[in-house]
C-alpha cells in the first residue's frame, strides 16, 4: 500500500513538472519582443512622387541591428497605383519587419490594402473599409512618362495575395468581371456569380473603363486579409512587440498646398506686372533728376517678380503632378492640355517682365 502510494506521489510530481515545463515553454513563446520601434505616419492621399520618395528613403534607412519593427500608419483615402506599388515593394524588401496600420475612419483605396498585404501584418481601425473604383482613381496624376507600373503592380498583387482566392486580384487592377462576397457557416468566400440572395457584390464591373469596389470591414477580417487594432498599442500587441523606445516620423502630400502656392504666385506677379506697367508709364514723364530713383525702384520690383517666378518653378519641379491638375482659371480642361495651360500662363508672365525690363533699359539709355 505504501509502495503504491509512493508511485502515485512520483507520478503526481512528474505530471506537475511536465505541466510547469509546458507552461514555461508557452510563456516563453508568447513573451513580447522588446526593442526600438520606428513609426511613420502618412497623412493624406498618396498622390505625389515627392511624398513617396520620403517614405521609400525612410524605409531604406531602417537599421535591423537596432530596430525590431517598423509601423507604417496610413490615414489617407486615395492612392496612385504606381506610388502604392513603389511603397509596397519597399515594405516587402525592408530589412526590418514592417507592420501596416490603416488608421482612417471610412473608405480607403484598395491600393492601401495592397501596401498592407506586402507587410508582415496588416491592422485596421474600426470603420475602415475598402471602397473606390474608376471614378476616384488618381491615375491622371502620374506624369506621361510614368510607365511600366501596371505590370509590376499586378505581379506584386499576385505575390502578396499568396494562397488567397485569385479573384481578389480584381480589387487592385482593372477587373475582369464582377466579384461577389459569400458568407455562410462562419466562412467567407468570393465568387464571380452570386450564390445566395444576401451575397454582396464587392466588385461591380460596368464596362472596360468603369467599375466600383466596396469591401466591408468585416469581410477584410473575415477573409483573413487584416485584423482589428485601434491605436499603436494594439498594433504592437498584434505584432507581439513591446517598445521601450519609439522613433516617430511624419509625411504628408503637400500637393493641395503647392497648388494654392503657385496660384497665389501667379496672381501676385500678375498684379505686380500691372503696377510695373503703370510705374514705367509714369517714369516716361519724369524729369531726368527724378528718373534714376524711379528706375532703381522699378528694377527692384522686377527682381522681386522674377524671384517669385523662380519660387513657382521650384514648386513645379518638386510637384510635377501640378501639371496634371486643372488650373483654377480653366474650367474642366483636358488632362493632357493642363500642363500647356500652366506653362503658357507662367511663360506670359515671364515675357511681360522681360519686356518691362527692356523698357527700363530704353529709359536709362535713350
Amino acid at each position: 500500500m505504501i509502495y503504491r502510494s509512493s508511485i502515485l506521489v512520483w507520478l503526481l510530481i512528474v505530471q506537475v513538472f511536465l505541466v510547469a515545463s509546458a507552461l514555461g515553454q508557452t510563456s516563453q513563446a508568447v513573451e513580447p519582443e522588446r526593442g526600438v520601434v520606428a513609426q511613420m505616419i502618412v497623412r493624406g492621399d498618396l498622390d505625389t512622387n515627392a511624398m513617396v520618395d520620403e517614405i521609400v528613403h525612410w524605409l531604406a534607412r531602417r537599421d535591423a541591428a537596432s530596430e525590431i519593427l517598423v509601423v507604417l500608419s496610413l490615414d489617407g483615402q486615395r492612392a496612385r497605383p504606381d506610388l502604392a506599388t513603389r511603397i509596397a515593394e519597399a515594405v516587402r524588401t525592408s530589412r526590418v519587419p514592417v507592420a501596416v496600420h490603416l488608421d482612417g475612419r471610412g473608405p480607403v483605396s484598395a491600393q492601401f490594402l495592397l501596401i498592407g498585404l506586402a507587410s508582415q501584418n496588416l491592422t485596421l481601425s474600426r470603420g475602415v473599409r475598402v471602397a473606390g473604383g474608376s471614378a476616384v482613381r488618381l491615375e491622371n496624376l502620374p506624369p506621361p512618362t510614368a510607365t511600366g507600373w501596371k505590370g509590376a503592380q499586378e505581379r506584386l498583387a499576385r505575390s502578396v495575395l499568396g494562397g488567397r482566392d485569385e479573384l481578389l486580384l480584381d480589387l487592385f487592377v482593372k477587373p475582369l468581371g464582377d466579384v461577389y462576397l459569400h458568407h455562410a457557416e462562419g466562412a467567407w468566400t468570393v465568387a464571380r456569380t452570386s450564390q445566395a440572395e444576401e451575397d454582396v457584390r464587392i466588385v461591380d464591373r460596368m464596362d472596360d473603363d468603369n467599375w466600383r469596389v466596396d469591401l466591408p470591414h468585416e469581410a477584410l477580417t473575415g477573409l483573413d486579409l487584416a485584423s482589428d487594432a485601434d491605436g499603436l498599442g494594439q498594433v504592437l500587441r498584434a505584432n507581439n512587440v513591446r517598445a521601450f523606445k519609439r522613433e516617430r516620423a511624419e509625411v504628408r502630400s503637400g500637393l493641395a498646398q503647392a497648388l494654392t502656392q503657385v496660384e497665389e504666385i501667379r496672381k501676385d506677379v500678375s498684379a505686380q506686372i500691372l503696377r510695373l506697367k503703370a510705374g514705367v508709364g509714369q517714369a516716361k514723364t519724369l524729369e531726368p533728376r527724378f528718373l534714376d530713383q524711379a528706375l532703381t525702384r522699378l528694377r527692384t520690383q522686377i527682381t522681386q517678380a522674377r524671384d517669385r517666378l523662380a519660387d513657382a518653378r521650384r514648386i513645379f519641379d518638386r510637384y510635377p503632378e501640378l501639371y496634371r491638375l486643372s488650373p483654377p482659371w480653366v474650367f474642366e480642361s483636358d488632362p493632357d492640355q493642363r500642363g500647356k495651360d500652366w506653362a503658357k500662363a507662367f511663360k506670359t508672365l515671364s515675357t511681360d517682365i522681360d519686356e518691362l525690363s527692356t523698357d527700363l533699359d530704353v529709359l536709362e539709355n535713350p
